[in-house]
């Protein structure tokens, strides 16, 4: 399952994401991890969740940040939550169509490992609110 948590620049996307993922651990006999460019955030997740710095690892495509995904989750089945923050810039994805199609990727990733996946996503126009959305294909 993906939950994408959408809203404009500002409209508090990020905070909404750590709360979800530190709110988890109550609820999850799994591990957590949670994704970012930037290490501005790691104090604000739980240390009792991985956090990854992907600019570490120089992924800049959608295609290289799928198999780091893959990576990832082939490396510790106990995963079960994996959040993402700024994946559109991270990778470019400023097209809805290539963003939509990198969702379907980790989609079948999410069905076929048994991880749900927390997704920010930036809107161009709307409310100051966030909304939280599942995808479905």
């Amino acid at each position: 399952m993906i939950n994408l948590f959408c809203g404009v620049n500002g409209s508090g996307k990020t905070q909404k994401l750590i709360s979800h993922a530190n709110n988890e651990l109550e609820n999850t006999l799994g591990l957590i991890v949670f994704i970012d460019n930037g290490t501005k955030k790691r104090l604000s997740v739980s240390n009792q969740i991985k956090f990854v710095d992907v600019s570490e690892y120089e992924i800049y495509s959608p295609d290289l940040f799928y198999g780091f995904l893959c990576g990832i989750v082939c490396g510790n089945y106990d995963i079960n939550r994996i959040y993402i923050d700024n994946m559109q810039s991270t990778l470019n994805l400023a097209e809805e169509k290539d963003f939509m199609a990198f969702l379907g990727k980790v989609n079948t990733l999410s069905q076929k490992a048994g991880v749900d996946f927390y997704i920010t996503k930036n809107e161009e126009t709307g409310t100051n609110t966030v909304n939280e959305l599942v995808y479905a294909v």
